[in-house]
Formats: C-alpha cells, sequence, structure tokens
C-alpha cells in the first residue's frame, strides 16, 4: 500500500533544499573544501613536528597543500565566468532586460470572464436503455 508522507515532511525537504541552495550560492562549497584541506594540512603538518608549529604552517600561507592551489584556481576561474558579475557591470543591460520583460508581460493582462454554468449535480447514465429498432 502506497502511503503519503505528511506534509511535515515536504516542508522539511523543501526547506532544506532551500538552505542548501543558498549555502552553494554563498560560496559555503568552497569553505567546506578549504576546511577539509586545513584539516588534512594540520594532520599532516602535525605527525612531522609539534601541533603548534603544524598549526604555524598550516595558516602562515606559504606551506600551501596542492588542494588549497586548486581552491583558489577554481574561486579565481569562478569570479571569471560568472554571469552575473558581468551582467552587473552594465547596468543599462540590467534595466534593458526589465523594459524587456515588462513589454512581455504587460501589468494590465487579465483572463476573459468564464462562462456561467447553473448545474452543479452529478453526471448520470440514463435509466432505461435507448431504445432498438424493430
Amino acid at each position: 500500500m502506497l502511503r503519503i508522507p505528511p506534509p511535515s515532511i515536504f516542508r522539511f525537504i523543501r526547506t532544506l533544499s532551500i538552505a542548501m541552495a543558498l549555502f552553494s550560492l554563498c560560496g559555503g562549497h568552497w569553505a567546506v573544501l578549504q576546511g577539509i584541506a586545513w584539516s588534512r594540512m594540520l594532520q599532516s603538518y602535525a605527525t612531522k613536528g609539534s601541533f603548534q608549529s603544524a598549526v604555524e604552517k598550516t595558516f602562515d600561507g606559504k606551506h600551501r597543500c596542492s588542494l588549497c592551489k586548486k581552491i583558489e584556481q577554481a574561486k579565481q576561474q569562478e569570479k571569471k565566468n560568472s554571469f552575473v558579475n558581468e551582467t552587473f557591470k552594465k547596468k543599462e543591460g540590467v534595466l534593458e532586460q526589465s523594459f524587456l520583460l515588462l513589454t512581455l508581460f504587460p501589468s494590465d493582462f487579465h483572463f476573459s470572464p468564464m462562462k456561467k454554468s447553473f448545474y452543479g449535480g452529478p453526471i448520470t447514465r440514463p435509466l432505461l436503455p435507448p431504445p432498438q429498432i424493430a
């Protein structure tokens, strides 16, 4: 039997997907990757020396690992390819797009009124069968 989950689950899924989208838009995925890189660096440097020197090497910026370098390159590439940055550099482009949207979707649009039907009962079959030709 198919069981439909309660609306609270749908609300949770919707909230979680919105939160993940906002997290990604704000660059949270880069912060997570950078945290992973720092924890690996800290572990690697701590096995070779003291914990204090491991913390210093991890966060001084001189001893970057390959993952840190790849993250930095990807961030720079993302900034170069960003469509939003290019759009907002040209302010007239944003205004032209908004005027285009106003012409495509005018504010005085309305649907034509529907014809009203006064019959509200159920549709039933005829009581008698249709007449037969003899």
